[in-house]
C-alpha cells in the first residue's frame, strides 16, 4: 500500500511540475506579445455619431510607451474627449482613437510622428486627398490655416470627399514633424471636428525630440538612396538580390536583422508579398480583406511606403518571432525594407527602423 501511496504521490508532483512550466511558458508567450503591441491598424476608417455640440472632456493621461516601443519620442500628453475610445498604439501611431457615430459609422483619430518635414507640404497634401478619394492638386491650390499646438505653430488642412472628410494639422518641433489627423466619415467628422479642435489645445509635451543616436556612417553603392542608419545597427555582407544589410543584438544575444532590396516594377502586389512574409515565419495565407489588420500608410519623403507587422508567438517560448516590412512602391521599381528576427528585439527596433524608412531619399533618374 505504501508503494502505491509513493506512486500516487509522485504522479501528483509531476503533474503540478508540467503545470508550472506551463504558467512559465504563457507568462512569457504573454510578455513577447505585450511588448511587440499591435504592429498596425488599417488607415481605413471607422464610423461614429457625435452630438451636436462638442463633448465634454474627460482627462486621461497618455500612456508611457512600453520599452522598446517608441525609441527617442517625446512624452507627449492629452485630454481625450469623451465619446472616443483610445486604442492601443501601433508602430506608426503614438496616439490612436476611435470616433463612433451614428448607424456604425466611424472616424478615427491619429497622432504620429517622424524625423525630418517627411515629404513637402505638396506631397503630404496630395496623399491626404487621395485616400479620401481626391485628385491631385497642384501647389498654388494648396490652402491652410493656421492652429497652435503646445505653443507650437503649425498648419491645419481640411478635405472633402465624396464620402470621407480629413481634418489634418501639421507641427514642426524640435526636427521632427507631428501629425494630428481626423479622418472618417463625412457626417462623422464634421461632427467631431470642433472636439478635434479643442483636443489639439490639450497637447503637451514633456520632453525633447532630439534622437538618442547618432547615424553610423555606411559605406554607399552606386545607386543607393540617401538614409540615416542607426548606430547600433552593424552592416553585414548583403545576400543575393539584397542591396544593404544589417544585423541588431538584444541584451540576451537575441538577433534581428534588417534588409533593403529593389525589383522593378509591382514584384505582386501587396496581399502577395505579405503572404510570402507570413510564410517566412511559419503562418498561413490571409486574404485581401484582412489586409488592413497588418497593414499601414507610411509616410516617407518621396514615396508612398505601406507599412506590414507580423507577429507569430506561437512559437516555445523564449523563440518568438516578428517581421516589420515596408513597401515603397517608385515609378518603375519597388524598394523593400524588412526588420526580422526575435520579437524582442523587433520590438525594442521598431522605432529606429519606422525612422530609417523615413529618412530615405531616392536618386531620381
Amino acid at each position: 500500500m505504501a508503494f502505491r501511496r509513493d506512486g500516487f504521490l509522485s504522479r501528483v508532483s509531476a503533474v503540478i511540475q508540467s503545470i508550472s512550466r506551463l504558467q512559465r511558458f504563457v507568462a512569457v508567450t504573454v510578455g513577447v506579445c505585450g511588448a511587440v503591441g499591435q504592429c498596425a491598424a488599417a488607415d481605413s476608417i471607422a464610423a461614429y455619431s457625435a452630438p451636436k455640440d462638442p463633448p465634454a472632456l474627460t482627462q486621461v493621461a497618455a500612456q508611457a510607451p512600453a520599452p522598446g516601443v517608441q525609441n527617442g519620442a517625446p512624452p507627449i500628453g492629452w485630454t481625450t474627449p469623451a465619446g472616443w475610445t483610445e486604442l492601443p498604439a501601433t508602430v506608426i501611431r503614438i496616439g490612436n482613437f476611435l470616433v463612433p457615430g451614428e448607424g456604425g459609422k466611424k472616424a478615427e483619430v491619429a497622432i504620429s510622428s517622424f524625423p525630418g518635414a517627411v515629404g513637402t507640404e505638396f506631397d503630404n497634401v496630395n496623399r491626404w486627398r487621395r485616400e479620401i478619394g481626391l485628385e491631385p492638386i497642384q501647389p498654388d491650390g494648396i490652402s491652410s490655416k493656421s492652429m497652435t499646438v503646445a505653443g507650437l505653430e503649425g498648419k491645419l488642412y481640411e478635405f472633402a470627399g465624396e464620402s470621407e472628410n480629413t481634418v489634418v494639422g501639421s507641427l514642426p518641433r524640435e526636427g521632427r514633424t507631428w501629425f494630428f489627423k481626423l479622418r472618417g466619415d463625412k457626417n462623422v467628422v464634421d461632427a467631431a471636428k470642433p472636439a478635434f479642435l479643442e483636443f489639439l489645445k490639450t497637447i503637451h509635451f514633456n520632453g525633447s525630440d532630439a534622437p538618442i543616436d547618432q547615424a553610423a556612417p555606411v559605406a554607399k553603392e552606386a545607386g543607393e538612396p540617401d538614409w540615416t542608419v542607426p548606430a547600433n545597427w552593424e552592416p553585414t555582407p548583403a545576400g543575393s538580390m539584397i542591396l544593404k544589410s544589417f544585423s541588431v543584438t538584444g541584451e540576451g544575444g537575441q538577433k534581428a536583422k534588417i534588409t533593403v532590396s529593389t525589383f522593378p516594377g509591382k514584384v505582386g502586389g501587396v496581399l502577395s508579398n505579405v503572404n510570402r512574409w507570413r510564410a517566412q515565419l511559419g503562418l498561413g495565407p490571409i486574404s485581401a480583406a484582412e489586409l488592413p489588420g497588418v497593414t499601414e500608410p507610411l509616410p516617407a519623403a518621396g514615396a508612398e511606403a505601406i507599412l506590414v507587422c507580423i507577429n507569430n508567438t506561437n512559437m516555445p517560448a523564449g523563440h518568438a518571432s516578428s517581421l516589420i516590412a515596408a513597401m515603397a512602391p517608385r515609378e518603375a521599381s519597388t524598394w523593400f525594407y524588412k526588420l526580422s528576427g526575435d520579437s524582442r528585439v523587433v520590438a525594442r527596433e521598431k522605432e529606429a527602423f519606422v525612422k530609417f524608412v523615413a529618412s530615405v531619399r531616392y536618386h531620381e533618374p
